[in-house]
Formats: structure tokens, C-alpha cells, sequence
């Protein structure tokens, strides 16, 4: 499938989307600032359920002018979400982490 997104190059030093994906545009937005990478997934919406803290960039903001965007998305990194890497990675480790430490807790609460 190709890009929903005219302006999506990713270097050549990272993975192609399989045929079943898509690249996204995707920012972990911390607030004064954001980390941003593409990632290959079948849709917006099973990034969203696995990694709910990026958000994917399903339509232009207003501020996404070719001299503001360009700059950002010229040299981001891709990743797969079937099989992630670099910061996906990072994050897909926190969300095992917050997932086994929220098992643990319900596991010790007492019963009804």
C-alpha cells in the first residue's frame, strides 16, 4: 500500500511497509516538543489500541505549512509495528512494563 501521505520518505536505511501496511505520520507530542516517526501499520487505529500515547497524524494541522513540515519529516526514522525497533521499541518495553505492573496489582487486591 503506499503512503496517505505525499510527503512520506523514509530513508532508505529503514524497513519498507509490508504489502498489507500503510505509513503513518506519528508524534509522541511530550508538550514542548515531540518525538516523530512513520510507522508501518494496517491502520491508524491498531497503532492508537497498541501504543495509545502517540498520536497519528490523520489530518493536516493548520501550522503544517512545507517550510514548518518539511524540516521535521525530511530524515525521520520508520519502524514496524509488527516487529519494532529504536523508540517503538522503547515504548512497546513500557507497555509490557505498565501491563505486568498492572497485572501484579490486581493479583494482590483482595476479593469481594
Amino acid at each position: 500500500m503506499a503512503s496517505q501521505y505525499p510527503c512520506v520518505m523514509a530513508a532508505a536505511r529503514d524497513p519498507a511497509p509490508h504489502a498489507d501496511q500503510t505509513t503513518f505520520l506519528v508524534i509522541d507530542d511530550y508538550g514542548t516538543g515531540g518525538i516523530w516517526m512513520y510507522v508501518h501499520a494496517r491502520s491508524a487505529q491498531e497503532i492508537n489500541e497498541r501504543f495509545p500515547e502517540l498520536t497519528v497524524i490523520t489530518d493536516w494541522r493548520e501550522w503544517m505549512t512545507p517550510d514548518r513540515l518539511v524540516p521535521i519529516i525530511w530524515n525521520l526514522r520508520s519502524y514496524h509495528l509488527d516487529e519494532p525497533t529504536g523508540y517503538l521499541a522503547e515504548y512497546s518495553s513500557a507497555e509490557e512494563a505498565r501491563a505486568a505492573s498492572s497485572s501484579r496489582v490486581s493479583a494482590h487486591r483482595p476479593s469481594d
